[in-house]
């Protein structure tokens, strides 16, 4: 059941909340923190949104310019107008961004996942942009898809997966990215849920995740 785009955006959108058309899709995303310290841009992984990041601006906010966004195809942001998964539309994506927001060369750049290949890319694209880079497991190079992913992009199963996402499927991916699963509240499932069910997250994520697979093989650079 997909949840109208109103009803998340109630639910999740604070007072930082901020959108900007890139490319024609209306990107959500948040700009907090000390406007007069160095910037780290934050990119979250698959399956996530800004969200993913929460604990990391209330540890960095007073030492730090933080900006974050639901990269296209997931959280408020949603599916992006022009479907391209390349390693080439992430860094241009990524470029246009940080120019809209006007970042200065040598801003920091911390990647998880998903983001972690958008995040990599761009650097390799554009070095002088970026002044430091953190990645957590990003993906771009030889690894092992977990089981999960490759449930999801089984040709048999990916026609239904863009329809419905089972609640015990998802809590179950959930769990599987965090160290210490028994620290998970209530809510990040909660989150995790129902940003799939912004209208066209599923099919993204069904899309996102057929792009991670063949890059796990074949790597970008």
């Amino acid at each position: 059941m997909s949840k109208t785009l109103q009803k998340l955006k109630a639910k999740y959108e604070n007072k930082q909340s901020q959108y900007i058309d890139i490319d024609g899709t209306h990107i959500h995303y948040r700009d907090e923190g000390c406007a007069d310290k160095p910037v780290l841009l934050m990119i979250h992984g698959v399956l996530s949104s800004l969200h993913t990041w929460d604990g990391w601006v209330e540890q960095l906010g007073d030492d730090y310019r933080l900006i974050r966004m639901d990269i296209p195809g997931f959280g408020l942001t949603g599916p992006a107008k022009k479907r391209d998964y390349s390693p080439e539309f992430a860094a241009e994506f990524c470029e246009k961004f940080t120019q809209a927001l006007s970042l200065e060369d040598g801003f920091f750049l911390a990647g998880n996942s998903l983001g972690g290949f958008l995040s990599w890319n761009y650097a390799a694209k554009y070095p002088q942009r970026v002044g430091k880079l953190v990645l957590l497991d990003p993906i771009g190079y030889p690894q092992k898809v977990p089981p999960l992913i490759k449930l999801i992009v089984f040709p048999l199963v990916k026609g239904i997966a863009k329809l419905t996402a089972p609640r015990i499927l998802v809590d179950r991916g959930v769990r599987e990215v965090y160290g210490n699963p028994r620290k998970i509240k209530q809510v990040t499932f909660d989150l995790y849920n129902d940003m799939l069910k912004r209208p066209g997250n599923r099919e993204s994520m069904v899309e996102t995740l057929e792009a991670m697979t063949f890059y796990a093989d074949h790597p970008t650079l």
